[in-house]
């Protein structure tokens, strides 16, 4: 691999994430002061952004461990371990199944959500909508779940009153009502409600609510499970992917929080990808990323036709087993993974971030801090 970098300092792809106590961030939306997640003493921890420098495009290479990918400069330095010790190796001199060392489960339970209001929450975020009409100062909301007869319907439509109740002028929450599919709901306090919750925009514009981030586990497979019933596909029995859940949109912002989500509850997934293909809004650019079989069948759902197509393999993807990583002991919230392939990337502006602490958090990824 040759050196696409003159600058020893290293950078990342402006576009990788970056995991902040208030969720995921782009490494290029990050400025000085800025609190992200690093690596100190072994383990994940708090830390904040010194310096953050945008520089020009520059070529790229995509660092592959399996479940985890990280668009990086050459020169970049990832933390590895070899014969029981880390140490840090820039890219450029990484090999195929080096232990590369990543991070997950850094996000702290902040928030007191139930799993009920996660849940539907995660439905919205999927296929529900809301509307204001100015002249009539009307507010209608709802939720497009599936039919008026299904088991699954009548379930969100009590949970729709449970956490987005009708309390005061207006129409209560319906199951089928004229011009509607699903369910729906004109009513100023159940749309106040949903729109403080951060479920108001529209769907190209959708993304996870930062609070879901300090859910607990329960209550972030909760979310994801309701994301599934309303939009998310689990392929049948039928396909060479049997069990594999998929994650697409219009919103990019909301596809890669739905990942980052997965990711916080150590689900295996893949690296999120994007196409043009023909959409209810015409040609627009989709984001999509996929869920292994094993992950799938974690998630609560709801959906029975969705259900049913869940299945836990006899193979499972894992971190490197602990035999293989020659004594050490990894701290809470690191593991291990070897690297599968580092290939050339499309070229993007890079940015170096410089932390206080020795590495920092970028796509689960434990690279150089300083």
């Amino acid at each position: 691999m040759g050196d696409g970098d003159n600058d020893n300092m290293g950078g990342i792809a402006f576009d990788q994430l970056v995991p902040s106590p208030r969720g995921p961030r782009f490494v290029g939306d990050l400025t000085t002061g800025t609190k992200v997640y690093g690596f100190n003493g072994g383990a994940v921890q708090t830390s904040s952004a010194l310096a953050v420098l945008r520089r020009a495009v520059e070529p790229l290479w995509t660092v592959a461990l399996g479940t985890r990918a990280i668009d990086v400069t050459a020169t970049t330095k990832l933390l590895v371990l070899d014969g029981g010790l880390t140490t840090w190796r820039p890219v450029e001199q990484l090999a195929i199944r080096d232990i590369v060392l990543c991070a997950e489960g850094y996000y702290p339970t902040t928030v007191a959500w139930r799993a009920r209001k996660a849940r539907l929450v995660g439905a919205f975020l999927g296929d529900g909508w809301l509307r204001q009409d100015p002249v009539r100062s009307g507010y209608s909301l709802g939720l497009a779940i599936g039919r008026g007869d299904e088991l699954h319907t009548t379930k969100y439509l009590k949970l729709a009153e449970e956490v987005l109740p009708n309390r005061g002028w207006g129409r209560g929450w319906r199951a089928d009502a004229p011009g509607h599919f699903g369910l729906s709901c004109s009513s100023r306090s159940s749309w106040v409600a949903a729109r403080d919750l951060g479920l108001g925009s529209k769907a190209r514009d959708k993304q996870v609510p930062a609070d879901a981030f300090g859910l607990n586990r329960d209550d972030k497979l909760a979310l994801l499970a309701g994301y599934f019933d309303a939009d998310g596909s689990v392929a049948g029995p039928g396909s060479s992917n049997h069990g594999r859940g998929c994650v697409a949109g219009t919103s990019e912002q909301l596809v890669v929080g739905l990942r980052e989500l997965a990711i916080a509850c150590a689900l295996h997934v893949t690296a999120v990808i994007t196409s043009r293909r023909s959409t209810n809004y015409g040609t627009a650019s989709v984001w999509r990323f996929t869920i292994a079989a094993d992950s799938t069948a974690e998630l609560p759902l709801w959906h029975r036709a969705k259900a049913a197509n869940q299945r836990v393999t006899s193979r499972r993807s894992k971190a490197v087993a602990a035999r293989h990583l020659s004594g050490a002991r990894l701290g809470m919230g690191i593991h291990a993974r070897r690297v599968r392939d580092v290939v050339p990337a499309a070229p993007r502006q890079v940015v170096s971030v410089a932390a206080d602490a020795i590495g920092l958090v970028a796509a689960g990824v434990v690279v150089a801090g300083r």
